[in-house]
């Protein structure tokens, strides 16, 4: 039940993808975001410059296009996908004491963190379907210290070409 409430929760998130990109557009031309736009561990614009690519994209076509970019389509919806983070998730630094798993079954892949679930399916021609809760990179590395505020554990149900496995 876990898993399909963090799949439906991150399928809504995907639905709402098309208004929250007109809403960054207008809001990039204030500089002013609602908290469910903005990347919570990277609140404040220019956003993203740890990435190679998306320092790029503000050195090469300025602030607006940059912020559009990071908040529009990069990483659309965040605030609110954080703020569906479970409660009990929020401001873990490591994942070491929470038992972890992965176990391949055929064309999917159970990523598990405690009791939370991601599902990574192969759909063919190099895509994967993503749904439950983000924890793959949990079960990959639990022992690294993240940041306080991170983006594990946050709802998701995404077609992506590549994954961790």
């Amino acid at each position: 039940m876990t898993t399909l409430r963090g799949a439906a929760l991150g399928l809504l998130l995907l639905l709402l993808n098309p208004l929250a990109f007109l809403a960054v557009v207008i809001c990039a031309a204030v500089r002013r975001y609602p908290w469910f736009l903005l990347t919570p561990d990277d609140p404040v614009s220019p956003f993203g410059l740890y990435e190679d690519q998306v320092r790029r994209v503000y050195v090469r076509f300025g602030r607006y296009v940059g912020d559009v970019y990071w908040l529009g389509l990069r990483n659309c919806l965040y605030g609110a996908a954080y703020a569906l983070k479970p409660r009990e998730m929020k401001g873990l630094r490591n994942y070491i004491d929470i038992g972890i798993g992965k176990r391949s079954l055929g064309r999917a892949t159970c990523w598990s963190a405690g009791k939370y679930r991601q599902w990574t399916v192969r759909i063919g021609f190099g895509f994967f379907l993503l749904l439950g809760w983000k924890v793959d990179r949990v079960v990959i590395d639990p022992n690294t210290y993240r940041a306080s505020v991170n983006m594990d554990f946050r709802p998701t149900f995404s077609v992506r070409r590549k994954v961790a496995f």
